[in-house]
Order: structure tokens, then sequence, then C-alpha cells
């Protein structure tokens, strides 16, 4: 459109072969106020559209030349035909993985940890998004294998104490066993079992619930080694193993003492069970780069270096882990 004292005009071309005809047609729309351009053949018409970008065209369908300007209209619509269908299949080739990947996290929400996804193979955003599901999916295979071995070994380590004790409870009332020393240190000793396992859950589901709280402060490390050996000799003493506490000056580090007295606590515990009588049992403590370093060496079966990581999986026990021993955590 152009625009005359302030009046936008509609520019039309109007094309036509016949000379009479096309005076006409421009006449009438020229006193009705349009800008009105002319053309004689198709060629002609196709230069003055570039020319003046028209808003209209009046065109005569049996225009010589014509055959020109309609290849021209068709190569148009055949080739936005053509953007069309490319986009159509894009589209769809977008739509499949996207589809795949809200089908697996439907199969994972639904418990379903096999769920994968195969690699779209159309860019680097869709298949970081598959590698995140699989990943994904991975941690949540992990996690409920784990669940499923924690409560099995769960219940086998509650079994033990709480049939001991219901044996000795029963033993003393038919008259069986004698409420003597004996007993009493039985029904003890299981007692305390259990209750370990249900500190040692409490301190999972505290870490699960990130409710676990750490209040950090200086610790003396030999200090707290001496204090956690003095605490462990009478059971040392009772199976004849020798426990040597560190002899040296402190060694300073920042920690939670409660924490770091139970992780020294669980490693006494484990080291006394599994060595026998005559056996010993140090805790050493040195200075480390960056920091201190505590262990706990005894004499003991030891543990198999190939099972190594998994002392850090949950109430592991080791396959050939005698069954009257409590689990570790």
């Amino acid at each position: 459109m152009t625009e005359a004292a302030g009046v936008a005009r509609v520019r039309i071309l109007v094309v036509e072969d016949e000379e009479a005809i096309r005076r006409v047609i421009v006449g009438y729309l020229e006193r009705e106020g349009f800008e009105v351009s002319e053309a004689a053949d198709g060629l002609a018409a196709l230069d003055s559209a570039r020319a003046g970008q028209p808003d209209l065209v009046v065109l005569d369908l049996m225009l010589p030349g014509l055959a020109t300007l309609v290849s021209v209209s068709v190569g148009v619509v055949a080739a936005l035909a053509v953007a069309a269908a490319g986009a159509l299949l894009v589209a769809g080739r977008l739509s499949r993985p996207v589809a795949e990947v809200a089908e697996a996290a439907g199969r994972l929400a639904g418990g379903d940890f096999s769920a994968r996804v195969q690699p779209p193979g159309m860019g680097s955003e869709l298949a970081g998004l598959a590698d995140s599901i699989n990943a994904l999916a991975d941690r949540l295979e992990e996690a409920e294998a784990t669940r499923i071995r924690l409560l099995a070994d769960l219940a086998h380590q509650l079994r033990t104490p709480v049939a001991a004790i219901e044996a000795t409870v029963e033993g003393v009332i038919d008259g069986v066993l004698p409420l003597d020393d004996r007993a009493r240190e039985t029904l003890g000793h299981q007692s305390r079992r259990l209750d370990r396992l249900v500190e040692d859950l409490l301190a999972v589901s505290r870490a699960e619930e990130r409710a676990f709280t750490v209040r950090l402060g200086a610790v003396d490390l030999v200090g707290l080694a001496v204090e956690c050996a003095a605490s462990a000799r009478p059971r040392s003493e009772r199976k004849g193993v020798a426990l040597t506490p560190p002899d040296q000056q402190a060694l300073w580090v920042r920690a939670d003492r409660g924490r770091l007295a139970e992780v020294v606590d669980q490693l006494l515990d484990n080291a006394l069970r599994h060595t026998p009588s005559g056996g010993s049992v140090r805790i050493v403590a040195q200075a480390a780069a960056g920091g201190c370093e505590l262990s706990v060496v005894d004499s003991g079966s030891g543990f198999p270096a190939d099972r190594a990581e998994l002392l850090f999986d949950r109430f592991y026990r080791a396959v050939d882990q005698p069954s009257g021993a409590a689990g570790s955590a």
C-alpha cells in the first residue's frame, strides 16, 4: 500500500493482453481510487510485480506467457509443500524418542527399574536426555537391589539374637537351664546386639532423612582412641585378646567427637569379634598429608581384598561370616 494525503491506497496490477479490455479495467479501478499498474503478458507482469509489489493482481488466465507465471507459482507451492512435509517428518522423528523417554519414565515411576531408552541418534541433546534417563534407571535398580539385600540381611541378623533370647528364657522357665551368670550373660549379650541393630537402623534413617546432625569441633584423636580402647578392654580381656591403644602425643582434628567415637567403637567391635583368643588388636594414630589417620589393626581373619568396597554398604555381612556374628553398618 502507498499513502496519499494520509490515506492508504491499494496497489493493483492488471494483467491483460487485450488493450481495450485492459484500459476499461484500469479506468474503473483508478476511478475508485486504486493505484493501478498494468502489463500485457506474463513476463511483463513478473517484472512489474517485482518492481511495484502490488497488493492485488487481476490476471487473465488465457494470457500469453502465462506459463512462466504459472510455473513460478507452482514452484512456490511445491516448495511450500516440500517444506511442510519435511517439517512433519522432523516432528515425527522428534516425537518418537520423546515418547520413548516418557514411556520409560512412566515405567520407572511404576517400579519397573529395568526400563531403558535406546540412543535416538538425533543429536547430543536427545542423546544426553536418554543417557540421563538410563543413569537414573541404573541408580534406581541398584537402590532396589540394595534395599532387598538389606531387608533380607536385617531379618537374618534380627532372627539370631531374638531366637537366642527366646531359647534361653524358655530354657530357664522350663527348668532346663539354671538362671545363673552364664544365662544372664547370654541374655545381656543378645540384648546388646539387638540394641546395636536398632541404633544402626536409626542412624541410617536419620541419614536418609537428612536429620543426621554433625557437630564439628576440635578432637584429640589419640585421646579418643585411648577412651574407646578402655571401653572395649573388658571384652578383649574376656576373650584373651591383647588390646593396645596409641601411646603418643595428641593429634588434633576437626570432627564430631560423638560420631567419630561411634566409628572407632564399631571398628574395635569388628576387630575383637573376628580375632581369636591369643591374638592382638592395635589402634594406630598418625599424622598424614592434610590431616590425620587412625587405623585398627588386628591379627584376625581379615577381609578379602576383592570385597573392600562392600565394607561401605549398609549392613553388609560377608558370606563366610559366622552366623552368630552381628552385622556391621
